[in-house]
């Protein structure tokens, strides 16, 4: 349903939870056109049916849906559905409160952010869901005579050992206006990777008719790994630089740029070097080394780019950008404990230029020298 980084913009709206309910209702209403939200509403259905997401991120995304339809009556909404099998399976007493207050239209907390309603976890009864299953199938708009009018009746198969199969033998429930369930799937048409047997792809016609399958196996694998890398063990990080190695681009293929990497050094600071000198030969590796010239000063993304140095050859206009980009740093920071690190820091980093050859002090600029005491 969405580009990959759709998807990320979407990862990072859920992900903060931080964030009060009228901040992400700001957030979404302004990032995505009323027009573009079912499409998004799509895509949180599969994160939470599939169990993609975390407690805090699959509040987001019920909130989200909330909003979307707040206008509406309850019974109306698309996607009560899957707020009811979430509230029949959930386990967790907040995320069930959260959804018996979507299902009452009694969501009226904008002011908190997602973190306080989690820390509030109080016992709570579940009602009965019937009424409410009854409800919403009363307002569904059934179409049951004219399935064979609007939907071709046959998906034709390519693949082998796969069965036709007839749209015209869906029942009444699942052919409706506001119904949806995946109903039929397919697999990847791949020429350009290898083909997994076992991967299998929901296939759903868009608004424009055209048909939608998700990326490769391995690209696949290596965006959940950098957007979750907290606790990649080493069997995960190989195959990340295995795949980054053979195509560096795909990092611009994931949406995972210069700030994501940024972020990832604080994480994991040689994992994050070890990315960067895979794609060293690559044009996209400019933009990531343009970031440490914006970012403020870190001890780790300083020893990041000094390693960096040492195994990549960087013109001299670079590296003293870099040391007045963070003597910049140094004279706009407040906090004197912080001033004297930044200071020892970069002194220690001119120095290791100069012990290895890479720069010389005729080379660093003289206010800077005199700055430092080099």
């Amino acid at each position: 349903m969405l580009s990959p980084s759709e998807l990320t913009s979407l990862y990072n709206l859920i992900s903060d939870e931080t964030k009060t309910l009228n901040d992400i209702s700001n957030s979404f209403q302004k990032i995505y056109p009323k027009s573009e939200q079912f499409k998004i509403g799509v895509s949180l259905w599969f994160l939470i049916k599939d169990n993609l997401i975390n407690l805090s991120q699959r509040i987001c995304c019920f909130f989200i849906l909330y909003d979307m339809y707040q206008l509406d009556k309850t019974n109306t909404i698309p996607f009560i559905p899957i707020i009811l099998e979430s509230l029949n399976k959930s386990k967790n007493n907040t995320e069930k409160k959260f959804l018996i207050d979507f299902l009452e239209n009694n969501i009226n907390y904008y002011q908190k952010t997602i973190k306080s309603i989690i820390e509030e976890n109080s016992e709570i009864e579940i009602p009965d869901l019937k009424k409410y299953y009854e409800k919403y199938n009363k307002s569904t708009e059934k179409i049951p005579k004219i399935i064979n009018d609007w939907i071709k009746p046959i998906i034709y198969e390519n693949n082998k050992n796969k069965n036709l199969f007839n749209l015209s033998q869906l029942t009444p429930k699942e052919v409706s206006f506001n119904y949806f369930v995946q109903n039929y799937m397919s697999y990847y048409p791949n020429n350009q990777y290898p083909f997994f047997d076992n991967e299998p792809m929901w296939i759903m016609p868009s608004l424009k008719h055209e048909f939608i399958w998700d990326f490769n196996q391995s690209k696949d694998k290596v965006f959940s790994y950098l957007f979750h890398s907290n606790n990649l063990n080493q069997e995960k990080i190989n195959f990340c630089l295995n795949e980054i190695e053979h195509n560096p681009i795909l990092l611009k293929e994931i949406n995972f740029n210069s700030i994501k990497m940024m972020e990832l050094i604080e994480i994991n600071q040689d994992f994050a070097f070890e990315l960067l000198i895979k794609i060293s030969k690559n044009t996209i590796f400019e933009e990531y080394l343009t970031q440490f010239l914006k970012n403020k000063f870190s001890n780790k993304s300083m020893n990041v780019l000094n390693k960096i140095l040492l195994n990549v050859s960087l013109p001299k206009t670079y590296i003293n950008a870099y040391i007045k980009h963070i003597i910049s740093n140094y004279k706009n920071e407040k906090n004197d404990e912080i001033r004297k690190n930044i200071k020892k820091s970069l002194s220690n980093f001119i120095l290791n230029l100069i012990d290895n050859k890479i720069t010389s002090k005729e080379n660093i600029p003289s206010e800077i020298n005199e700055l430092l005491d080099i």
